[in-house]
């Protein structure tokens, strides 16, 4: 009897755990070993696997995948009553038909030579991986000798269903539990569950948690009663009862609690407090973790005494096994996904932190860097913070909105402008004492009671301060942390101030700094423009003076070397002036080069005439070498001509008088080298790599002729760049010459380019009536005697509204109007002539000692057809006059 027994557990254990692949070869050895029969059937009931006992059993062997041997290889069968059952309806078959299992069903089975025997047939279907049937296997447990056995044989069976059952709940249990990961809902499922199980009236359970300080505190949930009446319980101390429990002991059953020894032993109430639900059958178990730490107690209770047996203990001890598994997967599963809440957080933050830094990089304005880390800190908090820059007001005694993105519109327009001092809120006096001020409650601070109204009714009720501070420890505005709730200090909140305000005392520094150096460069480049004009206004009647004395006195020598000495000084002047303004605009990016085909040779050419008045009167001796076939370059001739007029300037300064000053030019590969040289006065080693900076001068001395500004090399050097090519400076020391090297990248000949052009002699003009306006009274009569000796009828003005009386009388067919005049400057004068009918024709000239871009664009916007700086010269103004048809 106990070997069947056995063989029916085995059998069982097979079903249940071996039955996954059909054609699994250790599942065949397996039931070949087994002490009872055993068959499988694909889907259609073909038999495609027996075993021997199988063969004893049913006195025959079957062929195997043969439709004649379907759902069993026995002979014949029949049921207990003696009725005949075909195959089709046998166990095999119905679970084939039915997907489900058919176990322990009794049979009988007739072998060919006409012997009976009966067996207990277990028969269960097998599924794939996805859960389709495939087939199924049956085994057969001969019980012939059962009458002998019946009544161990039932009070086995009844074990291993009821084993069978309890094992089915708490599986159904442990799956329940394992899908919830949240502890509060699981801890009150397995309340539930338990109280379900085990019978009881009602139950609970007490169980340790851990809050963000670490500390450890005890929370319940209750099943079968609302909590208000479980009130009267209170948390269980560490009682003789209760101590097995909370100690992960043992398990504690009771059948009737008044009755215990332990019950009713300690003070204050001796038992039952007054209100108790009636608890007379008592049953807890603890529930320890899989590291032996005991996570708390299930305790149930009935009001009846004896309700709970051994299979309610065992039910109950099931449930705290799977509770613990539960439970520890579940805080796991908490500490994990706060571990990614972290990170995520650490990721956020360092993503926040990077953009702000880029931001100030990029030099984005001051209130998106402060936008930007105010909602970096905001995203890192997990108090529902809210974030404020103020900044320092430019009067000292002010805080100004800086950012606040979170707040109130109106709250941030309430407190824009607020007063420092020492009871003017968190960051007025925050900025007062120049140290954190943390208010808890606004409502009660006394340092919030005059302003307070202003946060409360937008529930605010809580602001941290801190001072933002310059490197120096100068007070540069505030950051606040406001609150919608009573608030108080914490750790988190500390690390975030103290980095929103490190960050935020680097951007407001470096923006500082960043405007202030903008402020000044603006007011250098005022100051350059200002001395410019101011230097242009004397310039302008000098050179006109000069054309005139060229035209009328040319012939006295006298007069002759006097305008060649005034000639030299004024070409100095306007050369100073020029570099000025062309550091000005390379400094901040401002020239663009206007590239074109162009021959180094007219280039060079144009370099040599105006340096050749220098040359000549220090009667040096200059030399040319050019090759014979032409050299291209893509480039802005009147730069490069500039840079090697500077060039040639510079050798004929530091030269001796009767010196020896050389160009030449060649072409080098896909370059273009020229070469400057003089035997002048040279340059020291120590000083070649720093004759291109700015304001760099090798020779200061008291009988030097012309020390310069000390910008026309750096100008240069930056042209040339601009140009993609190189400048080298070369000496063999003090006495022994310099030499400039030149390369610059070389265009290809197109014969599209290659043609000469001639400089024009000179341009003659026809007779016109024009109108000059300039409060330079000077230049102005200067101009005006030189257009008389061309031949022009003038009219002069020396204001704007001058110009326009005489304008309308006169009906001018050019006027030259000075910008910056008195009264009516030019570019209104001129939009007013534009509007007249008389003057829509009327070539509008603006003559101006202002020549930045900005003021050609605007004389342009204004309606003047030319901008010119002043001194002009006479070709150039002869130009102009050439296409006027007088009216």
């Amino acid at each position: 009897m106990r070997e069947q027994v056995l063989l029916e557990e085995s059998s069982q254990q097979l079903q249940t755990e071996f039955f996954r692949d059909r054609g699994d070869l250790e599942f065949r050895r397996l039931l070949e070993k087994l002490p009872a029969a055993a068959y499988t059937c694909d889907h259609q009931g073909l038999i495609t696997y027996f075993n021997q006992h199988a063969v004893a059993l049913w006195g025959r062997e079957p062929k195997l995948n043969d439709a004649e041997d379907r759902f069993c290889g026995s002979f014949k069968l029949f049921s207990l009553d003696g009725s005949l059952i075909v195959h089709e309806q046998c166990w095999m078959a119905l679970t084939l038909r039915e997907n489900k299992a058919y176990n322990g069903h009794e049979i009988v089975i007739e072998r060919p030579d006409g012997s009976h025997c009966t067996v207990l047939a277990y028969a269960n279907p097998i599924h794939d991986e996805l859960g389709t049937l495939i087939g199924a296997v049956n085994i057969l447990v001969d019980i012939t000798e059962r009458e002998r056995v019946d009544e161990k044989r039932s009070k086995l069976l009844a074990r291993e269903r009821e084993a069978r059952g309890e094992a089915e709940t708490l599986n159904e249990v442990a799956r329940t539990l394992a899908a919830e990961l949240d502890l509060q809902v699981l801890v009150q499922k397995v309340t539930d569950a338990g109280t379900k199980l085990t019978g009881a009236r009602f139950g609970a359970f007490f169980y340790n948690a851990i809050n963000q300080q670490g500390e450890s505190y005890l929370l319940y949930t209750l099943s079968g009663a609302p909590r208000e009446a479980f009130a009267g319980l209170g948390i269980p101390r560490n009682t003789p009862l209760f101590e097995p429990t909370f100690r992960g002991t043992e398990v504690v059953r009771i059948d009737d609690v008044l009755q215990d020894s332990r019950y009713g032993q300690n003070p204050p109430h001796h038992g039952m407090p007054q209100g108790h639900l009636p608890v007379r059958s008592y049953l807890a178990v603890p529930v320890v973790s899989r590291t032996g730490d005991v996570l708390g107690g299930l305790f149930f209770g009935h009001p009846e005494p004896g309700i709970f047996t051994e299979r309610a203990e065992r039910m109950a001890a099931g449930i705290a096994a799977q509770a613990a598994i539960a439970i520890d997967n579940a805080r796991l599963y908490a500490q994990a996904q706060e571990e990614i809440a972290e990170r995520t957080r650490a990721e956020t933050f360092q993503a926040g932190q990077t953009r702000v830094l880029e931001l100030i990089a990029l030099d984005a304005p001051l209130s998106d860097v402060l936008q930007a880390l105010v909602r970096t800190i905001e995203e890192q908090s997990r108090s529902g913070l809210l974030g404020s820059f103020l900044l320092l007001d430019h009067d000292g005694v002010h805080l100004r909105h800086g950012a606040a993105p979170s707040l109130p519109e109106a709250y941030n327009r309430a407190i824009d402008g607020i007063a420092i001092g020492p009871e003017s809120g968190s960051c007025g006096t925050a900025a007062y004492t120049k140290k954190p001020v943390y208010v808890s409650d606004v409502a009660t601070d006394p340092r919030w009671v005059n302003i307070k109204e202003l946060a409360l009714p937008h529930n605010l009720r809580a602001c941290w301060s801190t001072p933002v501070c310059s490197s120096q420890g100068e007070v540069l505005g505030t950051f606040a942390m406001y609150y919608r709730e009573v608030h108080h200090a914490s750790e988190e909140d500390l690390r975030l101030v103290e980095l929103a305000t490190r960050t935020a005392s680097i951007a407001i520094e470096r923006k500082q700094a960043e405007e202030a150096l903008r402020e000044s460069d603006r007011r250098k480049d005022e100051f350059l423009a200002t001395l410019a004009h101011e230097l242009r206004n004397p310039l302008a009647p000098l050179r006109t003076d000069l054309e005139l004395i060229r035209m009328l006195a040319e012939d006295r020598a006298e007069l002759a070397e006097t305008r060649a000495r005034m000639e030299r000084q004024v070409r100095q002047l306007t050369r100073l002036v020029d570099d000025l303004l062309d550091v000005s605009r390379i400094s901040r990016g401002k020239i663009q080069l206007r590239k074109s085909r162009t021959d180094l040779a007219s280039i060079l050419e144009s370099a040599m005439e105006a340096a050749r008045p220098d040359i000549e009167n220090l009667r040096h001796k200059l030399s040319i070498k050019l090759p014979r076939s032409p050299i291209y370059l893509d480039a802005d001739a009147d730069r490069l001509a500039q840079v090697f007029s500077n060039l040639l300037n510079n050798a004929a300064k530091y030269t001796p008088e009767g010196g020896a000053i050389g160009i030449a030019a060649r072409q080098q590969g896909k370059d273009v080298v020229v070469t400057v040289k003089d035997s002048g006065i040279g340059i020291p080693a120590d000083w070649l790599p720093r004759v291109f900076e700015m304001f760099a001068q090798v020779h200061r001395s008291a009988d030097q002729r012309s020390g310069g500004l000390g910008i026309g090399l750096m100008l240069v050097k930056r042209l040339v760049e601009m140009h993609g090519g190189t400048i080298e400076a070369c000496s063999d020391g003090p006495g022994h010459g310099s030499k400039f090297i030149v390369c610059l990248p070389a265009a290809m000949p197109d014969q599209e380019w290659m043609h000469d052009d001639k400089e024009e002699e000179g341009v003659r003009s026809t007779q016109s009536r024009i109108l000059v306006a300039d409060d330079n009274r000077d230049a102005a009569e200067a101009l005006v005697d030189l257009l008389k000796a061309l031949g022009h009828e003038v009219r002069i003005a020396y204001d704007g509204v001058q110009a326009l009386e005489v304008a309308v009388s006169f009906r001018p067919d050019v006027a030259v109007l000075d910008i910056g005049m008195p009264k009516l400057n030019g570019l209104e004068t001129a939009r007013r002539m534009r509007t007249e009918s008389w003057g829509k024709g009327v070539k509008l000239i603006a003559l101006t000692g202002w020549g930045q871009e900005q003021d050609i664009r605007l004389s342009q916007e204004t309606g003047f057809d030319h901008h010119l700086v002043k001194p002009i010269g006479l070709t150039s103004l002869q130009k102009l006059l050439a296409d006027v048809r007088p009216g």
